[in-house]
């Protein structure tokens, strides 16, 4: 197990939200708060919040979404040359959405496990290690 870990979109709004796997991130952003552990987003991951929010609720709350994460003790990461190509070669070898790709790419760039309860993440247990929020979806190698 990693002491750094990324957030996908959904770790996020799962926690923004107060879903089933909140506790997993807030006991991770806790432990980032007291410098024992490292939570890092992705950029784009990031925008899929603000989209995700804003979509489904208006733009009042995806600023106040985008507000939130903006105190979270969690750095963003930009989208560079070298996470762009990570996520496109991962997306190339996987059928997934490009912000999975993206999160999968922060995560192995930056030696972190992703946190996401996302089952279109059991098709890189093999890639990228996983902090699953809930149970592992079923055929999971885990």
């Amino acid at each position: 197990m990693t002491n750094r870990f990324v957030l996908d979109s959904h770790a996020v709004l799962a926690y923004l939200q107060d879903e089933p796997g909140a506790d997993i991130v807030q006991g991770l952003l806790d432990r980032a708060r007291r410098g024992e552990t490292t939570v890092l987003c992705s950029c784009v991951n990031a925008a899929e919040v603000y989209w995700a929010t804003r979509r489904h609720h208006g733009a009042h709350l995806a600023e106040r979404a985008w507000a939130a994460l903006c105190q979270l003790p969690v750095t963003l990461v930009p989208a560079d040359e070298r996470v762009a190509c990570e996520a496109g070669e991962i997306k190339a070898g996987h059928s997934l959405a490009l912000g999975d790709a993206f999160a999968a790419a922060t995560a192995r760039l930056q030696d972190a496990e992703v946190v996401t309860g996302d089952p279109e993440f059991a098709a890189l247990e093999t890639l990228v290690p996983i902090l699953w929020l809930g149970e592992p979806p079923t055929g999971s190698p885990r």
